[in-house]
């Protein structure tokens, strides 16, 4: 992957009522870019990892907090205002530099089928149930009586929180991909995100770890950590493609117990490969063009382009 002090960069000054898409547009044009590439809808906000091997995140929601203090998910960024964007970073909302803009070349696509947040609680209950039905004798039952307890009461805690306060954020623009993307790469604090969904610090927690975020040393939860968090984190990507697919419970339900029990024997979260997860197809040319966009950046191929902003107070 091309080092990111050496990808092609353009900075200039934009104004609060500017909306990020007419900045997003304007940086593609100075860059050269033409056609669809000068109306760029991926985007992404620097972040200290980008510094290194980790690639950057993008997403087509942008994370917005409005002129009343609410927090929204809105996508595409036709309407955001770059002060909503300020105000996101301000709050703790927006993880990432909103000075430092990053563009994604990636052609428009249909929205397809949107996933719904009453699957993803289905989904969690189903979870629940890998414990009581997945017997693991031998050398590894004690770790995996502790494992399945675990898996029992948080993913009912996190199903409970989900169905509570989900239509709220639905009204605000997030489902359950465009809320992935949101929490995907950030280093978050129950604390700093709870007022922003309208939820408990414990209620928050049980939604961190329901996308495989767990708590490190410095208090801050974060992705990419123990295995355990590694097996949710996949879990929730495939709940979320079935919620957009058309996948039974029974198949979730055996795939979730397989990988579970990889986990404990191995001690080693098993990577997903999609190609044998047929059933698991998505339906959403969204998500397809996603998978192609972090494939892209993993290995290093195609044109990486970044657009720095830098906002001048006067």
């Amino acid at each position: 992957m091309r080092p990111y002090a050496d990808r092609l960069a353009v900075t200039f000054e934009v104004e609060d009522d500017e909306s990020v898409h007419q900045i997003a547009s304007r940086g593609a044009r100075e860059l050269g870019l033409q056609g669809w590439a000068a109306e760029p809808r991926w985007l992404g906000f620097y972040r200290p990892e980008d510094a290194t091997s980790v690639p950057p995140a993008f997403a087509l929601s942008i994370p917005a907090v409005d002129d009343l203090g609410k927090a929204r998910w809105i996508a595409p960024p036709h309407e955001v205002p770059y002060a909503a964007l300020l105000r996101a970073a301000n709050e703790g909302f927006l993880y990432g530099d909103p000075a430092r803009l990053h563009i994604a070349l990636v052609p428009p696509v249909g929205d397809g089928v949107l996933p719904d947040w009453q699957t993803i609680v289905h989904a969690l209950e189903i979870l629940k149930t890998v414990g009581e039905v997945l017997a693991i004798p031998g050398g590894v039952a004690a770790s995996w009586a502790v494992f399945a307890s675990r898996l029992d009461r948080e993913s009912a805690a996190a199903a409970a929180v989900i169905d509570e306060h989900s239509s709220v954020w639905s009204r605000r623009g997030a489902d359950p991909y465009a809320f992935e993307e949101w929490l995907a790469g950030g280093a978050w604090s129950p604390v700093q995100i709870s007022s922003h969904l309208e939820c408990s610090d414990k209620e928050a927690e049980a939604i961190l770890w329901a996308f495989g975020f767990e708590e490190r040393k410095d208090g801050m939860w974060r992705q990419d950590g123990e295995e355990e968090a590694k097996y949710l984190a996949d879990n929730m990507r495939m709940m979320i493609r079935m919620s957009i697919g058309q996948a039974e419970d029974q198949q979730l339900r055996e795939e979730f117990a397989r990988r579970a029990r990889r986990l404990v024997d191995t001690g080693k979260a098993p990577p997903i490969d999609w190609q044998e997860l047929n059933w698991l197809k998505p339906s959403s040319p969204i998500e397809d063009e996603f998978e192609k966009v972090r494939s892209r950046w993993w290995a290093g191929r195609g044109t990486q382009l970044t657009n720095w902003l830098r906002r001048r107070f006067r």
